[in-house]
Protein backbone atom coordinates (compact mmCIF):
# COMPACT_ATOMS: atom_id res chain seq x y z
CA UNK A 1 0.00 0.00 0.00
CA UNK A 2 1.27 3.21 -1.20
CA UNK A 3 1.77 6.43 1.59
CA UNK A 4 -0.68 8.03 -0.27
CA UNK A 5 -3.23 5.20 0.08
CA UNK A 6 -2.43 5.02 4.16
CA UNK A 7 -2.82 8.65 4.48
CA UNK A 8 -6.41 8.57 2.57
CA UNK A 9 -7.10 5.60 4.85
CA UNK A 10 -6.07 7.40 8.47
CA UNK A 11 -8.35 10.55 6.78
CA UNK A 12 -11.30 8.45 6.37
CA UNK A 13 -10.98 6.42 9.22
CA UNK A 14 -10.91 9.74 11.56
CA UNK A 15 -13.66 11.29 9.83
CA UNK A 16 -15.41 8.00 10.38
CA UNK A 17 -14.68 8.12 14.31
CA UNK A 18 -15.52 12.04 14.70
CA UNK A 19 -18.91 11.46 12.66
CA UNK A 20 -19.88 8.72 15.16
CA UNK A 21 -18.79 10.29 18.17
CA UNK A 22 -21.25 13.49 17.17
CA UNK A 23 -24.20 11.41 16.42
CA UNK A 24 -23.59 9.96 20.00
CA UNK A 25 -23.64 13.46 21.33
CA UNK A 26 -26.46 14.24 19.08
CA UNK A 27 -28.70 11.52 20.17
CA UNK A 28 -27.64 11.88 23.45
CA UNK A 29 -28.68 15.60 24.00
CA UNK A 30 -32.13 14.93 22.35
CA UNK A 31 -32.64 11.56 24.42
CA UNK A 32 -32.19 13.67 27.29
CA UNK A 33 -33.83 16.65 26.15
CA UNK A 34 -37.27 15.38 25.08
CA UNK A 35 -39.48 15.76 27.70
CA UNK A 36 -40.81 12.65 29.25
CA UNK A 37 -44.45 11.57 28.43
CA UNK A 38 -46.52 11.64 31.20
CA UNK A 39 -49.03 8.76 31.95
CA UNK A 40 -51.43 7.97 34.89
CA UNK A 41 -49.00 5.70 36.40
CA UNK A 42 -46.08 7.92 36.50
CA UNK A 43 -48.19 10.95 38.26
CA UNK A 44 -50.13 8.54 40.46
CA UNK A 45 -46.56 7.58 41.44
CA UNK A 46 -45.14 11.09 42.13
CA UNK A 47 -48.02 12.04 43.49
CA UNK A 48 -47.96 9.21 46.09
CA UNK A 49 -44.34 9.76 46.97
CA UNK A 50 -44.78 12.79 48.36
CA UNK A 51 -44.75 13.88 51.93
CA UNK A 52 -45.62 17.46 52.02
CA UNK A 53 -46.28 17.41 55.88
CA UNK A 54 -42.63 17.24 56.28
CA UNK A 55 -41.77 20.50 53.50
CA UNK A 56 -41.37 23.90 54.13
CA UNK A 57 -43.80 26.65 52.43
CA UNK A 58 -41.65 26.85 49.44
CA UNK A 59 -40.95 23.25 48.87
CA UNK A 60 -44.23 22.74 49.07
CA UNK A 61 -45.44 25.06 46.60
CA UNK A 62 -42.82 23.32 44.30
CA UNK A 63 -44.02 20.17 45.03
CA UNK A 64 -47.60 21.72 43.82
CA UNK A 65 -46.12 23.19 40.68
CA UNK A 66 -44.47 19.86 39.62
CA UNK A 67 -47.74 17.74 40.51
CA UNK A 68 -49.48 20.53 38.73
CA UNK A 69 -47.25 20.47 35.09
CA UNK A 70 -47.10 16.31 35.23
CA UNK A 71 -51.21 16.67 35.52
CA UNK A 72 -51.86 18.95 32.78
CA UNK A 73 -49.42 16.52 30.95
CA UNK A 74 -52.13 13.82 31.12
CA UNK A 75 -54.71 12.93 28.18
CA UNK A 76 -57.95 12.99 29.12
CA UNK A 77 -58.57 9.05 29.50
CA UNK A 78 -55.26 9.07 31.68
CA UNK A 79 -57.14 12.02 34.28
CA UNK A 80 -59.92 9.37 34.61
CA UNK A 81 -57.40 6.42 35.42
CA UNK A 82 -55.73 9.15 37.99
CA UNK A 83 -59.01 9.90 39.54
CA UNK A 84 -59.67 6.08 39.68
CA UNK A 85 -56.91 5.58 42.11
CA UNK A 86 -57.79 8.70 44.46
CA UNK A 87 -54.26 9.76 44.47
CA UNK A 88 -54.81 13.33 43.24
CA UNK A 89 -57.57 13.64 46.04
CA UNK A 90 -54.59 11.83 48.89
CA UNK A 91 -52.07 14.48 47.54
CA UNK A 92 -54.98 17.72 47.67
CA UNK A 93 -56.35 16.80 51.18
CA UNK A 94 -53.43 17.91 53.14
CA UNK A 95 -53.05 20.95 51.58
CA UNK A 96 -53.99 24.18 53.46
CA UNK A 97 -56.91 26.44 52.25
CA UNK A 98 -54.81 28.71 50.41
CA UNK A 99 -52.82 26.12 48.77
CA UNK A 100 -55.78 24.31 47.91
CA UNK A 101 -56.71 27.48 45.62
CA UNK A 102 -53.15 28.27 44.00
CA UNK A 103 -53.12 24.56 43.14
CA UNK A 104 -57.02 24.38 41.57
CA UNK A 105 -56.24 27.55 39.49
CA UNK A 106 -53.01 25.37 38.60
CA UNK A 107 -54.88 22.51 37.07
CA UNK A 108 -58.71 23.89 36.23
CA UNK A 109 -57.76 25.84 33.08
CA UNK A 110 -56.24 22.34 31.76
CA UNK A 111 -58.98 20.29 32.98
CA UNK A 112 -61.54 22.00 31.81
CA UNK A 113 -59.94 21.97 28.16
CA UNK A 114 -59.46 18.74 27.97
CA UNK A 115 -62.93 18.14 29.42
CA UNK A 116 -64.58 20.02 26.73
CA UNK A 117 -62.00 19.24 24.11
CA UNK A 118 -62.82 15.71 24.65
CA UNK A 119 -66.61 15.75 24.24
CA UNK A 120 -66.24 16.90 21.18
CA UNK A 121 -65.32 13.18 19.95
CA UNK A 122 -68.19 12.02 21.84
CA UNK A 123 -71.56 11.76 19.97
CA UNK A 124 -74.30 14.49 20.70
CA UNK A 125 -76.94 11.97 22.40
CA UNK A 126 -74.38 11.30 25.03
CA UNK A 127 -72.41 14.40 25.06
CA UNK A 128 -74.77 15.92 27.88
CA UNK A 129 -74.28 13.02 30.63
CA UNK A 130 -71.03 13.12 28.91
CA UNK A 131 -70.35 16.91 30.20
CA UNK A 132 -71.82 16.39 33.80
CA UNK A 133 -70.11 13.31 34.81
CA UNK A 134 -67.02 14.64 33.68
CA UNK A 135 -67.22 18.15 35.16
CA UNK A 136 -68.79 16.68 38.20
CA UNK A 137 -65.80 14.65 39.09
CA UNK A 138 -63.55 17.45 37.84
CA UNK A 139 -64.53 19.68 40.81
CA UNK A 140 -66.01 17.30 43.58
CA UNK A 141 -62.42 16.36 45.32
CA UNK A 142 -61.55 19.84 44.59
CA UNK A 143 -64.53 20.91 46.49
CA UNK A 144 -64.95 18.62 49.42
CA UNK A 145 -61.70 17.60 50.75
CA UNK A 146 -61.78 19.30 54.33
CA UNK A 147 -60.40 22.10 54.93
CA UNK A 148 -62.63 22.92 52.35
CA UNK A 149 -61.14 25.39 49.36
CA UNK A 150 -63.33 28.81 49.49
CA UNK A 151 -66.31 28.06 47.50
CA UNK A 152 -65.77 31.54 46.23
CA UNK A 153 -62.62 31.48 45.11
CA UNK A 154 -63.13 27.95 43.52
CA UNK A 155 -65.67 29.46 41.40
CA UNK A 156 -64.15 32.51 40.38
CA UNK A 157 -61.22 29.84 39.17
CA UNK A 158 -63.73 27.57 37.37
CA UNK A 159 -65.35 31.30 35.53
CA UNK A 160 -61.63 32.29 34.56
CA UNK A 161 -60.68 28.96 33.21
CA UNK A 162 -63.91 28.43 30.88
CA UNK A 163 -63.55 32.27 29.97
CA UNK A 164 -60.17 32.07 28.93
CA UNK A 165 -61.06 28.59 27.13
CA UNK A 166 -63.80 30.53 25.30
CA UNK A 167 -61.47 33.23 24.30
CA UNK A 168 -58.91 30.42 22.71
CA UNK A 169 -61.35 28.95 20.68
CA UNK A 170 -61.97 30.57 16.89
CA UNK A 171 -65.01 31.77 15.94
CA UNK A 172 -66.14 28.86 14.14
CA UNK A 173 -64.95 26.37 17.21
CA UNK A 174 -66.96 28.59 19.47
CA UNK A 175 -69.94 28.31 17.65
CA UNK A 176 -69.69 24.24 17.00
CA UNK A 177 -69.27 24.20 20.91
CA UNK A 178 -71.75 27.08 22.16
CA UNK A 179 -74.20 23.77 23.56
CA UNK A 180 -71.43 22.27 25.02
CA UNK A 181 -69.85 25.48 26.52
CA UNK A 182 -73.98 26.63 27.60
CA UNK A 183 -73.84 23.10 29.37
CA UNK A 184 -70.84 23.96 30.95
CA UNK A 185 -72.03 27.54 32.30
CA UNK A 186 -75.44 25.57 33.40
CA UNK A 187 -73.82 22.97 35.44
CA UNK A 188 -71.40 25.40 37.03
CA UNK A 189 -73.85 28.13 37.79
CA UNK A 190 -77.09 27.04 38.07
CA UNK A 191 -79.80 29.32 38.50
CA UNK A 192 -80.90 30.07 42.30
Amino acid sequence: MSARARIARRVWTKAAVALAIIWTIAATVVIMVRPVRQTASSVIAYLREQNLANLAANEREEVMREAAKRLNALAYPELRQLRASRALFAFYRPLHPLEKERFAAMIIPAGFARILDASRDVPAQDRARFLESALYYAVIDLSTANPPINPEALERIEREALESYERSLSVSERKAMEPQLQQVREYLYPKK
